[in-house]
C-alpha cells in the first residue's frame, strides 16, 4: 500500500471520528432507480484533515489529477487499485478478502461485488455529489415519492416527500399507479419495468403519470417533474388518545443531518403534550447517521440512561483507534419513557435497528410491530475517489451491553402487514391499530397472533431503491 493512500486512510477515519455525524450508518445502494458538539478549533482541524485526506485520494487513486479519462487519470485500473487495497486495510472482515486481480475487473464496482464476504451484504460505491447531497442536505433528483409493488401490476405509492413535484401534483399515500407516459403497468412490465421508466426520465424533463386515487373510481392524470427534491424525514407526527393513554405517533424514513432538527421539534411538541406512549413508525427507514440514531434514542430515554451509551463501534485489529461510544445525551425534551413502541418492515434496517438494540440495556421495553427488520448490525465510513464514494463495511455496532448480533433481523412481537389503505397516523391502519391495541391490551390481537404463525417468510428489501 502506498504512504498516501495508508495516510489517506488514518485521515479520512479519524476526520470522521471527530466529526461523529460523518459516519454513515445506512442500508443505500445506488441502483438504477436513482434514487457531538466540537469548538471551533476543532470543526476547522478537521476540515483541514477532511481536505488533506481529499487531496491524498486524488493523489494516490486518480495519477495526481482529476480529468477521469481512463488513459491515466482515474483510469480504471487505478480505481480498482485503490478499492482492492483499501478493502485490505479498513474493511470489517479484511482477513477474510479473496485473492483476486483487480486488473482483472471492468469496474471498481464488479470488483467490489466480488471482495464482500458474508454476512456483508451492505458495502457499496455511490456518486460521491448524489451521496453528499442526501446525507448532508436532506436532497436528491427525482420525483418524490416512494412505491411498493403489491404485484408485478399493482404499484401503490407508499409516502410522499411534501417539497417535490409529486408533493405538488397531490400525490398521497394509497394512491395506486395504473400508467406511466400512456402505457399500463402491464404493458410496461411485458416490455420493460416500471423502474426502467421512471430512470429514463432526465433531470429537468417530465413523465406523464396516471393514479387511480385512495378511495376513487376513476383514474386521473398527472404530470411529475423530475427535480430537486427536499426530504421532510418526520413524514407523519400525530399525538392522540387511546384508552387511558396519551400516544405519541412519528414516522421516520430515515436519520440524516436535517432529521436532528424535525426530531426536535417534535420531540418537543411530545414533551408539551406529556405523552405516555410513543408509537415510532420505522417501516420505511432503511437508516442513516449514527448521531441522529444517538440523538433519537436520547429523546425516548430518561435520566435513568444517564452514563449509558446508545451504542459503541469496533472496527478490525488494525484500528481499534478508531473505536467509539455514543452516550445517550441529556436532553431538555426527551420524554423519559419506559416502553417503545416500533413498526418495522424487511426494509427497517442499520440506524433502526440500532435504536431498538440501544434500548434494552436501559430498561426500556420495545415492541415490534410488523415483520422482521433487515438485519445490519454493522455499518461504513465513506472514501471519496474520482467523484465516487466507497463504503465499505468498517465496523460493529453494539449496544451499551455488548449485544449486536442480529444479522437475521430483529423479529416482532406483534406481526402485522402494511395497510397502504390508510394514511400514516390513521388508527384503522393495520400497524398502528396492533400497536394501539396492545397499549390497551396488553397482548397481541388474535388475528395477528394467528397470521404471525402462518408467516415464515420475510423479503428483505431496500426501501431507498424504490424511492422515484
Amino acid at each position: 500500500m502506498s504512504i498516501s493512500l495508508n495516510l489517506l486512510i488514518k485521515l479520512t477515519i479519524f476526520a470522521q471520528f471527530l466529526l461523529g455525524s460523518a459516519t454513515e450508518f445506512i442500508y443505500y445502494k445506488q441502483s438504477d432507480n436513482k434514487n457531538s458538539e466540537f469548538t471551533s478549533k476543532k470543526e476547522s482541524m478537521v476540515h483541514r484533515i477532511i481536505s488533506l485526506g481529499l487531496i491524498l485520494l486524488m493523489i494516490s487513486a486518480c495519477g495526481g489529477g482529476s480529468s477521469g479519462d481512463d488513459n491515466g487519470e482515474c483510469s480504471i485500473p487505478d480505481q480498482n487499485q485503490f478499492v482492492y487495497e483499501l478493502m485490505q486495510e479498513v474493511y470489517l472482515y479484511y482477513d477474510r478478502l479473496p485473492a483476486v486481480n483487480p486488473n482483472a475487473y471492468a469496474s471498481p464496482d464488479a470488483l467490489l461485488d466480488d471482495l464482500i464476504v458474508s454476512p456483508d451484504r451492505f458495502s457499496y460505491i455511490a456518486d460521491q455529489a448524489t451521496q453528499d447531497n442526501f446525507f448532508n442536505e436532506g436532497t436528491y433528483i427525482g420525483f418524490g415519492f416512494n412505491w411498493t409493488a403489491l404485484s408485478a401490476n399493482d404499484i401503490v405509492i407508499a409516502f410522499v416527500f411534501d417539497d417535490s413535484s409529486a408533493g405538488q401534483a397531490g400525490l398521497q399515500r394509497g394512491d395506486r399507479i395504473t400508467a406511466l407516459g400512456g402505457v399500463s403497468i402491464a404493458d410496461l412490465n411485458a416490455n420493460s419495468s416500471v423502474s426502467a421508466t421512471f430512470n429514463s426520465i432526465g433531470e429537468g424533463e417530465s413523465l406523464l403519470v396516471t393514479v387511480l386515487p385512495l378511495g376513487a373510481s376513476e383514474t386521473t392524470d398527472v404530470v411529475l417533474t423530475n427535480g430537486l427534491v427536499t426530504m421532510n424525514t418526520v413524514i407523519s407526527e400525530r399525538i392522540l388518545t387511546s384508552g387511558s393513554s396519551t400516544v405519541g405517533y412519528m414516522g421516520l424514513t430515515s436519520f440524516l443531518e436535517p432529521t436532528k432538527t424535525e426530531l426536535d421539534e417534535t420531540f418537543s411538541r411530545f414533551s408539551e403534550a406529556n405523552i405516555d406512549e410513543l408509537v415510532l413508525d420505522l417501516r420505511y427507514n432503511g437508516g442513516g447517521r449514527l448521531t441522529t440514531a444517538q440523538l433519537l434514542s436520547s429523546l425516548i430515554a430518561g435520566p435513568a440512561a444517564d452514563g449509558a451509551d446508545t451504542a459503541r463501534i469496533e472496527y478490525n485489529d488494525k484500528n481499534t483507534e478508531f473505536n467509539q461510544s455514543f452516550p445517550f445525551l441529556s436532553l431538555v425534551n426527551r420524554v423519559g419513557l419506559n416502553r417503545l413502541y416500533v413498526l418495522t418492515l424487511g426494509g427497517t434496517c442499520s440506524a433502526s435497528e440500532l435504536t431498538i438494540n440501544a434500548m434494552d440495556p436501559v430498561n426500556i421495553e420495545v415492541i415490534t410491530v410488523g415483520e422482521t427488520t433487515c438485519g445490519k448490525p454493522v455499518g461504513s465510513d465513506g472514501f471519496d475517489f474520482c467523484g465516487k464514494t466507497i463504503n465499505p463495511i468498517t465496523f460493529a455496532v453494539l449496544n451499551d451491553l455488548g449485544q449486536g448480533d442480529y444479522f437475521d433481523g430483529i423479529a416482532p412481537v406483534c406481526f402485522a402487514e402494511d395497510d397502504l389503505d390508510h394514511d400514516f397516523a390513521d388508527t384503522n391502519e393495520g400497524m398502528l391499530a396492533t400497536a394501539l391495541f396492545h397499549i390497551n391490551n396488553g397482548q397481541c390481537p388474535i388475528s395477528t397472533r394467528r397470521l404471525r404463525s402462518q408467516h415464515n417468510t420475510v423479503t428483505i428489501t431496500d426501501p431507498m431503491q424504490m424511492v422515484q
